[in-house]
């Protein structure tokens, strides 16, 4: 630690601090509240100084200046009381500060400079009235200001030097004695004040710190009284979550035994298909013509397209559920993948009749055709199953420039509206 440390720490002060918005909002609140009564302390002494020296010195020394620093006082107290409690920026509060360290800097050169010319009028007691109005005068000032460094330190400075200028020009060594001592009065009264000012900052980010930890007690508090006022809730609705979960479970349950029934009765049939069309071609072999053992074949050929097609639903209902579904479009002909479809409904269903009108469908339709043809064999079968005593449907395909349009129309139970 060197000589010039505790100097150096009081330069560090002496900077107005634009970065802190909650000192200079609280350096605002109590100069608001000590400002004032700095003016009105100098008022009070300016106006006994002046009465001290009034007939001795010159007016222009004592009346005229008194009222100029009259109506600047006045004039500045009724600013200061007229704006107190006013909620401001952090910008605004700068901006205050910074006038007001200018405006009291121009007020301590200007007051010392009038108690300095005094010296040399009246008699001992008179002058010593002027060294203790400048004393009370930066006392006062100090006391005021003490919060507020910057100016506090720079009217220390403006006094030393003004009172050792003096000295040094009137070349009194009582005045000069004086200065002496003043100055280190003043140096004295400059490490009070870096003290005084560390404990007011130290006391404002104790109280930022106690803000914020009250702040994170009573969020912590809030989360405390949410939880305790909504675990009730929380466990009904966690309660309902699992129960419409099990409902989902058992619902995916019978969907999917249902699945295994239908696919089981739907390979069935052509399994039945193809094995009693070969049980006839095994009986009668001798007897059978071309033309019988061709329609037979075909038929057993049929069956196990529709075999193939159904293991391919199958499938196809597996990668649905897995998000894998490809696509694979090319163009194909509607009308014939229509007319397929009835043909291994027939199949099934020899007595059962389909009313086919699809002259109005374009040739040529562009998508994936095998996933159309379940489209399609779905609704056929769909109709073919619920007809009930009906045994006839409709098939019809129209074709507007923009949309084809495929209705299958049966005749049964139809579908209830709930």
């Amino acid at each position: 630690m060197t000589l010039w440390a505790p100097f150096r720490d009081l330069l560090s002060i002496v900077r107005l601090k634009t970065d802190d918005p909650d000192l200079s909002r609280e350096q605002v609140r109590v100069m608001e509240l000590q400002v004032p009564w700095l003016y009105f302390t100098l008022l009070i002494n300016g106006a006994a100084l002046v009465y001290t020296f009034y007939g001795v010195a010159p007016d222009y020394l004592t009346i005229w200046p008194l009222s100029v620093w009259s109506v600047i006082f006045v004039a500045r107290l009724t600013s200061w009381f007229a704006n107190r409690h006013k909620s401001r920026s952090h910008d605004e509060n700068i901006k205050k500060l910074k006038s007001l360290l200018i405006v009291g800097i121009a007020v301590g050169i200007g007051y010392n400079l009038w108690g300095m010319q005094f010296f040399r009028y009246g008699d001992a007691m008179q002058q010593g009235h002027v060294a203790v109005f400048l004393c009370i005068t930066v006392i006062g000032t100090l006391c005021s200001l003490i919060q507020f460094p910057p100016l506090t330190l720079s009217l220390i400075c403006v006094s030393i030097s003004t009172f050792i200028t003096y000295a040094l020009l009137k070349g009194s060594m009582v005045i000069l004695t004086m200065a002496i001592s003043f100055v280190l009065i003043m140096l004295v009264v400059m490490f009070i004040i870096k003290i005084i000012y560390s404990s007011f900052y130290g006391q404002i980010i104790a109280q930022r710190e106690l803000a914020q930890s009250q702040a994170q007690v009573e969020s912590a508090n809030e989360e405390l009284r949410f939880h305790r006022d909504n675990l009730q809730q929380e466990v009904r609705k966690r309660t309902q979550e699992l129960e419409d979960a099990l409902a989902s479970q058992k619902e995916l349950n019978r969907l999917q035994n249902e699945f295994v029934s239908m696919v089981s009765h739907e390979f069935r049939t052509p399994l039945t298909i193809i094995d009693g069309t070969a049980r006839r071609i095994e009986k009668s072999f001798a007897k059978l013509t071309a033309e019988d053992a061709a329609e037979r074949t075909q038929k057993i050929r049929s069956s196990v397209l529709r075999l193939t097609l159904l293991i391919e639903r199958t499938l196809d209902a597996a990668r649905l559920a897995s998000g894998r579904m490809r696509i694979n479009p090319a163009g194909y002909d509607l009308k014939a993948l229509i007319n397929e479809a009835i043909e291994r409904q027939q199949d099934i269903r020899p007595d059962f009749t389909f009313s086919v009108d699809t002259s109005a469908l374009p040739d040529t339709l562009y998508g994936d055709a095998r996933l159309m043809d379940n489209v399609v064999t779905n609704l056929l079968s769909n109709a073919v199953k619920y007809s009930g005593d009906s045994s006839h449907a409709d098939v019809r395909g129209s074709f507007d420039g923009e949309t084809v349009t495929l209705t299958v129309h049966d005749y049964g139970i139809g579908i209830p509206r709930e």
